[in-house]
């Protein structure tokens, strides 16, 4: 199949969205979803299959509201485009025809055709990339599919409707490169040396990724790297100059080429560069004598071979590009990855399924290119672990470490004998007040906590000479109390050397297993812990089992040493074991597997959306939205389609592993897109099974099987694992909310609004003024309160906005201050009615530290005291840390902060309504002010829009005028609509 690549690729990490729910409205298979953004078409299923003459599955982008997947219905004849003339006149009749759906204005100007393809189904299929106004939408993507009748059987993808932006940016390119390489250096911890390609003038959709509602705006894409482990493509808005987004571009990863990686600097995002010239070609001898270099070489080999004799794919790109891979790599380890060039490895990490793994992230990024957040990064990361263990299932490789065995199948909720990711937990038996249950981890490496260990603990007292840390067992030297230690649990401190160092030390005395506690300087460890193996000494000789305790729980351990703790580490009840590698991903990594395809809640990922323990809502971004959590998700889908299995009340029949491939490759070069979710990713496996029936298409077996044909009752384990793993629901449990709720009520809950004065600004700042305070004034970057009219979710007019830049370093560079947006003169009305107050704002600040608050003053401006939250009744605000934490001049009061739920970059524009009884009494005179602070590092670069400040009071008599209010213009109120 030929192929068009549609975005720039992205970094991927081996290591461990809401994204767009799917509205079923089908004649044909229903689709349980929860609905989120309405549809923009009202019509309801029937209604739209009575338009297209023929009976349709319909599922609907959850940011945009628009179609973005319609087909057919299985068995049907019927064509959803019954003009004649070209495939591309058809489609476009059709995407005319029904434009509503999707939000087109014009199926002319708006599409542009990429590419026309032929797959082995005998389908063809179109790409349209969406343009507004001569720019390109990114990651708007429509696809019409034709079968192998010619009939257009489904159309598919993701159009931005409602697009209004303004394209002339206010400022050129270069502004933009400057601006996003200040914005990765700040984000990448200072990292310097940064460059910038040419920026790309397109329109962003803002929460397409998350599949949350968001503005369309004209940014300047800018791909920032510094040659190797930054790489990222950053969205700056052409008019404000803000930075409103960022999609990673490295991915943690015939005719081969091998690079040493030992050269003390991350690699060239040219691989040309690094270094000068490879140490291995395509024809040299292998064995090459270095064993990492045979590994890589090796399996890539294998990859390259898979992908050709099963899908007829020549390389990652369909053009059989050399095959750049480095070894040895001396920095970010442990880890691997692609960064759109080439594929490295440190040490211990070039296995036969990691390999595949990080070949499958260029696969992806020059077919689907998957974003790399939320749940396309899922996705993403899924789709590599899908090749990587399939790869790694049906062919042992010679000449390198690649243990198969056993393969034998798994059962049901069972966990492998062989990894060392399962939660595990501590029972003590005695003393009394100390007994009970305790949650631990487990090392990446050492034996598996399989049987229990019982045994009185033991505090490992060491002489304290090498660390600074007691009783942390790092010391050289033999404990002080090594006899005691024999036959028991030593229990051990967090300290400066490697967990594994600790854990030799203690079983040279003896002890049968070994606890660690934490202290109070170093981080809680997650659970289960995911530390690894220390370089010195190697793990490999530690024969002992290592439990972990956080902080707390260590202390509660420590208090208690003194009288006899009698303990047991074990497996928590219920969890089974079967002696099996099958479906571990990474088993031959130094340390162990990384992830459980089977079933991923024995890595703490989730099997299936309602596994809320394990679902990651991420609302820090730390791993991209849940990348490498919830791919558990679609991994877990693809392992039962595989293999067969009951799970969550639903029996999927297996497929087997050519069938299932083949599924998840044409999902990936047929229908899916940048911005494909989970729900994308059923409809995708369901199309393309329904496809491959019809066309009763041979498909190879890359292992030497006989060619196998997809049937009828494949497509029901399809949908049976896709029910089963629940693809198609939301995890609710998340809470992904908008930051401001946005229903407010009416501004009286009784009786009238009058409002005395409304500033909307758009005749400009009709009396307010603008100042800032530092902490340090030498080193804050003011950024004042200015009037914006390029506002966020295309809202009208202009606004005042205080920006909150990602700057400072909390030190020399302290960004801690205040910006002060501070009203005219006003005074209220001697009749005592309740002086009121409502505005319209949209925040997105760095949670906790930076945010925003009202003030009210009644001496003229010389002091001002913060509206309490207490005084608001719709939408009040948070509170702040407090110092010394929070550096702000505002830490520690009441302020709106933070940004929606499930993203790190801004927010949703709300109302909150408030009164100032007991601040400003009848006939006084006062102002307000609005205050951002910020702390002195971190931010979002988004900030604080203000709009429509209203005054007003509830009266009960519609028609009362209201004298005595003095405002500086107007000595009388006026009615306003409530």
């Amino acid at each position: 199949m030929t192929s068009t690549r549609i975005t720039p690729p992205p970094v991927i990490r081996i290591a461990m969205t809401t994204a767009f729910a799917v509205v079923a409205l089908t004649m044909a298979i229903a689709h349980p979803a929860e609905a989120a953004t309405k549809p923009i078409d009202a019509r309801n299923a029937g209604q739209i299959s009575a338009a297209v003459a023929a009976p349709v599955s319909v599922s609907y982008n959850r940011a945009t509201g628009a179609v973005s997947f319609l087909r057919v219905a299985d068995g049907s004849q019927a064509s959803l485009s019954t003009g004649s003339g070209s495939r591309d006149e058809r489609a476009r009749s059709f995407f005319a025809s029904q434009s509503s759906l999707f939000g087109i204005r014009s199926a002319q100007s708006e599409l542009a055709q990429l590419s026309e393809t032929a797959d082995n189904a005998g389908q063809r299929t179109i790409t349209y990339q969406q343009y507004y106004r001569g720019l390109p939408v990114y990651a708007a993507l429509l696809r019409a599919h034709f079968d192998n009748a010619d009939r257009l059987h489904a159309v598919n993808g993701v159009f931005v409707p409602g697009i209004t932006t303004d394209v002339q940016p206010a400022f050129d390119a270069l502004t933009a490169s400057r601006r996003a390489i200040t914005y990765s250096g700040v984000r990448n911890n200072g990292e310097a040396g940064l460059s910038a390609g040419t920026p790309k003038l397109e329109i962003y959709r803002v929460g397409l990724d998350k599949g949350v509602a968001g503005p369309s705006v004209l940014v300047y894409e800018v791909e920032v790297s510094n040659g190797g482990e930054v790489h990222e493509f950053v969205f700056v808005d052409a008019h404000s100059g803000k930075v409103i987004d960022f999609a990673p571009g490295v991915f943690d990863a015939l005719n081969r080429r091998a690079f040493i990686g030992t050269d003390g600097t991350a690699p060239a995002n040219s691989p040309q560069a690094w270094p000068a010239s490879p140490d291995w070609v395509e024809g040299n001898a292998i064995p090459s004598g270095i064993q990492e270099r045979d590994n890589m070489l090796i399996s890539t080999q294998d990859v390259y071979n898979n992908y050709k004799d099963a899908f007829g794919r020549l390389s990652y790109d369909g053009l059989d590009h050399v095959m750049d891979q480095a070894y040895n790599r001396d920095y970010q380890c442990p880890n691997a990855s692609w960064n759109g060039n080439l594929i490295s490895f440190c040490p211990g990490f070039t296995t036969h399924d990691v390999t595949a793994h990080e070949w499958s992230h260029a696969y992806t990024s020059f077919t689907h290119g998957l974003i790399y957040k939320w749940q396309s990064g899922a996705l993403n990361e899924a789709y590599s672990d899908m090749y990587g263990e399939a790869f790694d299932q049906r062919r042992t490789l010679s000449g390198m470490v690649d243990t198969d065995t056993p393969n034998n199948g798994r059962t049901a909720a069972a966990c492998s004998t062989l990894q060392l990711g399962v939660p595990r937990e501590i029972l003590v038996n005695s003393p009394g007040g100390l007994a009970g249950l305790y949650p631990s981890g487990q090392p990446s490496f050492g034996p598996n906590v399989v049987s229990p260990v019982t045994s009185n603990l033991v505090l490992a007292i060491d002489d304290g000479t090498t660390t600074a840390d007691v009783n942390d067992a790092c010391e050289t030297t033999p404990l002080v109390n090594a006899a005691a230690l024999a036959g028991k649990i030593a229990f051990v401190n967090r300290g400066t050397c490697s967990i594994s160092e600790k854990t030799l030390h203690v079983q040279a005395a003896g002890a049968i297993a070994m606890i660690l506690g934490n202290v109070s300087t170093s981080a809680s460890p997650t659970l289960p812990s995911s530390a690894v193996c220390g370089t010195v000494p190697d793990c490999s000789g530690v024969t002992i089992p290592t439990l972990t305790l956080n902080l707390a729980n260590a202390d509660l351990f420590r208090a208690q040493l003194a009288t006899p703790i009698n303990a047991t580490g074990r497996t928590p009840a219920g969890t089974n074991f079967d002696n099996s590698v099958r479906w571990l991903m990474g088993e031959d990594v130094a340390g162990g597997a990384l992830r459980d395809m089977w079933n991923p809640v024995c890595f703490a990922n989730p099997g299936k959306i309602s596994d809320s323990a394990q679902y990651a809502c991420d609302p820090g971004l730390t791993d991209n939205g849940g990348v490498h959590t919830n791919s558990g998700i679609p991994n877990h889908a693809f392992a039962l389609l595989t293999d067969g299995g009951t799970y969550n009340g639903f029996t999927v029949n297996a497929i087997g592993m050519v069938k299932a491939m083949n599924l998840i490759f044409r999902a990936q070069t047929v229908y899916q897109t940048p911005a494909s979710d989970f729900g994308d990713h059923a409809d995708a496996l369901e199309a393309s099974c329904s496809d491959l029936v019809t066309a009763a298409t041979s498909l190879p077996d890359p292992w030497g099987g006989p060619p196998q044909i997809m049937a009828a009752g494949d497509c029901t384990a399809v949908h049976q694992a896709i029910l089963a793993v629940e693809m198609r629901n939301e995890p609710t449990f998340c809470n992904f909310q908008p930051l401001l709720a946005q229903n407010p009520p009416a501004l009286c809950v009784t009786g009238f609004a009058y409002t005395t004065k409304l500033y909307d600004w758009e005749a400009g700042a009709s009396g307010w003024t603008t100042s800032q305070i530092a902490v340090t004034p030498g080193t804050f970057d003011a950024t004042p309160w200015s009037l914006d009219n390029s506002l966020p979710d295309s809202r009208p007019g202009q606004a005042f906005h205080g920006n909150d830049p990602a700057q400072g370093d909390c030190g020399a560079d302290d960004e801690s201050g205040a910006l002060r947006l501070e009203s005219p003169a006003l005074k209220m009305p001697s009749g005592g009615m309740v002086p009121r107050i409502a505005f319209d704002h949209q925040i997105g600040t760095e949670a906790s530290f930076d945010g925003g608050n009202l003030k009210v003053s009644t001496d003229g401006g010389t002091s001002y005291a913060v509206v309490p939250a207490a005084s608001y009744t719709y939408n009040a605000p948070g509170l702040l840390t407090g110092p010394p934490t929070n550096t702000s001049p505002i830490a520690g009061e009441a302020a709106w902060n933070g940004t929606d739920g499930g993203t790190n970059s801004g927010g949703t524009w709300g109302r909150s309504i408030g009164t100032l009884s007991g601040q400003v009494a009848a006939g006084q005179s006062f102002r307000f002010r609005f205050d951002l602070g910020r702390d002195g590092c971190g931010g979002t670069n988004q900030g604080w829009w203000v709009d429509d400040v209203r005054v007003y009071v509830c009266t009960p008599d519609e028609g009362l005028l209201l004298d005595g209010f003095e405002d500086g213009n107007s000595s009388r109120w006026s009615q306003t609509v409530p």
